[in-house]
Order: structure tokens, then sequence, then C-alpha cells
């Protein structure tokens, strides 16, 4: 049984056939559609590049059938760990020999006057871009709430789309506590360059508008004029079904290193609390949900696989990609080889001389290196004399 059918969930069941599971997969999701890349809704689709019903599918419908993996439209709505048996909405209860639970995140609401106006949006799901789409027209003034990675991002397509783009940010760098300030400044530049207003005082309090969403207010008194709204402040992981397990206080749910909950029950990706470096984290990226979920499939079957390898994301900004490895909360260095505001370059983070994250521009052979590399201890300078090789 596999609860969520996205990037973990299929990859999941993929996993499960491969290693030559003959017995019966349930794929259970809330979507109707076959999982899909949901990177792209924020990067390509709502910028007017790729329309919603050509969003890539992680497999096609022929994958399903031919490999034997029942999927399944509902709502799962409790779970018991101990009798191994799902409640679905409609009211049936299945049992399972092991399950997945791959739900991933919900967006986090904004809880303002004026939220639940038709213009105001948040992006999780294909609906989601075609619902902006018929909404965003060029010369539009659009509000973003937030400066997520799917905030900037989501500046970034609208403003190539054609509407004045305002994002209400929350820390006056984006993205420093990951790529750093100067990685930060320079992502900041960019989006300034192409017309992107980033404001960072004033806290929304009000969405104004009757029947139409007018304007943001903030609690300096200023008023942002606005057509639409974009609400990019995180996603909570989806785990509402699964209250008799034992949460987190994010509500994720903490698994070991081979991605199980309790008997019979593992998860993975955005709802995972997982153990990396020894110490307990919840990252919420694409194709480490992919990684964990192949995994969980391993050890499903009776394996004893734990993840090795290196957390990897990327992000897209005015046709620029940011690819970033690792994961650094603290670092004690950091060194540049090129410009980051001039691409290409590349950055690495170290602690204590080994290096914890890398952050490139347009070096994606150099970052493909580093991504085997530092499956190891790498040292600083070690990583440096590969690159200069």
């Amino acid at each position: 049984m596999i609860v969520g059918g996205g990037a973990a969930g299929t990859a999941a069941a993929a996993a499960l056939r491969e290693r030559g599971f003959g017995g019966r997969v349930l794929l259970i999701d809330r979507e109707t559609d076959a999982g899909y890349d949901r990177t792209v809704l924020s990067k390509f689709v709502i910028a007017g590049e790729m329309p919603p019903e050509e969003v890539p599918s992680l497999r096609d419908e022929a994958f399903y059938r031919e490999q034997r993996i029942e999927r399944i439209n509902a709502e799962v709505t409790s779970l018991d760990a101990a009798s191994k048996t799902l409640r679905l909405a409609d009211g049936q209860s299945l049992p399972y020999d092991a399950a997945l639970l791959a739900t991933g995140g919900t967006p986090k609401p904004l809880r303002l006057p004026g939220a639940d106006l038709p213009q105001v949006f948040v992006l999780r799901s294909k609906n989601h871009a075609q619902q902006i789409l018929d909404n965003a027209k060029p010369g539009q003034r659009a509000v973003i709430i937030g400066d997520s990675f799917i905030a900037m991002e989501s500046a970034s397509s609208l403003r190539q789309y054609g509407l004045d783009v305002t994002v209400l940010a929350h820390q006056p760098v984006p993205f420093a506590r990951q790529f750093g300030e100067t990685v930060g400044k320079a992502i900041l530049a960019l989006h300034e360059a192409n017309g992107v207003v980033f404001q960072t005082q004033g806290e929304a309090t009000q969405i104004e508008g009757t029947i139409k969403v007018e304007a943001v207010l903030l609690d300096n008194g200023q008023r942002l004029p606005a057509d639409l709204v974009l609400v990019g402040i995180g996603v909570s992981p989806a785990t509402g079904p699964f209250a008799d397990l034992l949460q987190e206080k994010d509500h994720s749910l903490r698994v070991d290193g081979g991605m199980r909950v309790t008997d019979g029950l593992w998860a993975a990706g955005d709802i995972a609390t997982f153990p990396l470096s020894g110490r307990p984290l919840r990252i919420e990226h694409w194709r480490l949900a992919q990684q964990q979920a192949r995994i969980a499939a391993a050890n499903m079957l009776g394996g004893d696989e734990h993840y090795l390898d290196v957390p990897y994301f990327w992000t897209w900004h005015f046709g620029k990609n940011y690819d970033y490895l690792g994961h650094a909360e603290a670092w004690d260095e950091v060194e540049f080889k090129g410009d980051p505001f001039n691409p290409p370059f590349i950055g690495l983070f170290g602690k204590n001389g080994v290096v914890t994250a890398a952050v490139a521009c347009e070096e994606e052979r150099t970052m493909a290196m580093l991504a085997e590399r530092m499956k190891q201890p790498l040292s600083v300078d070690e990583a440096w004399r590969l690159i200069r090789e």
C-alpha cells in the first residue's frame, strides 16, 4: 500500500516492481491525475511557457497497467498501525502487509481578512496553476506574500508572463539561510533587474476587496494595489489522517535511517523527519523524496538500506538555474570560484575544514562530480583541487 502518488509514491511503486515484488501494489492518491512533475509549475507553467496539460507525468498510463499498479483516487482518513489498516473517506477499510506514507505537503494558508477572495492563490497542483493562468493577465499587479523558493520562482514566472510583481518578503535577502548572503543578494539583484519589487518592510494584515482583490494592506499603513495575490509561505506535512502516529512539532513523522516509522510502516518525502549526518532533518526536496522512497521500497521487501546520498535541489529564476548540494545549517567558511552576480560560479561552504554544501550556476559537470565525492567526507582543500583540475 502506498499513500500518495507524487514523486515519492510513484518512485516507490516502480522500485517495488524493479526489485521483483510480484504481489499486489495499491497506490492511493487524492489527485485524479497520475503523479506528475510539480517542479515545473512555479518555474515554467505560470510563466506561460508550458501549458498545464503538458506537465510531464512521472510515469505514463501504460506503466501502471503493465506493472499491475492499482491506482485508487481516494482520500485516506485514518490509519491503524497496530492492525495494519487504512480507512478511506468512503468508509472502506483496506488491510496492508506493508505501507508507505508519501502524502507530501499542504500549502500553509494565509489567515487574514480577505484571504478567501477568489484571486488569492497557492501553488501546489496543476489545478492551482490553471486557476492562476485563468486570472493572470499581462499588465496586472501581483503581490506575492512570502519569499520561499515557490514564492520567488513564481515571482520570476509571473514577471516573465508580463505582470507587475511585488514580493512581500520576510527576510531582507532571499535564500540567505540556504545559499548565504552573497548568492542571496545576487538572486535578489537578478529579480530587481527584471522589474520585481522586493518589499521587506511591513506585514500583511488584510487583503482588501469585496468581490475581487484590490490591494494588500500592511501593518505599517502601506497599501499595495493588487489584482491577484499568491501565497508562498511554505508547506505543512500532510499528516492529518495519521493523528494516531507519534508526530514531531511540525507534524512530520520521525523515521529511522531506513525510513521506517513503525512495524510495517514507512514514510518518505515532505512528511518524513529522517537522520542525516546524525541529526534529525526534514528536507522538502523533489529528488530526495524519490531517493527516500526507493530506500523504503527496498526495506518493505526485507532489505536494510539507508540514505547514503547527498541532498540536491535546483531553483530557476529568469532563465538561470541554481544547483545546491548538501545541507548546511551553519558554516565557518565560504569561498567562490567565479562571480555569483555574473555566472558561471560555484561556491563551497565549509565547517571545520569539511565541505557541507555547494551552490552553483552553470557548473553542472562540476556539481555532478561533487555529488559523488561528497558521499564521503570531503575536505574543502581537496574539493577546490578537484574543481580546479
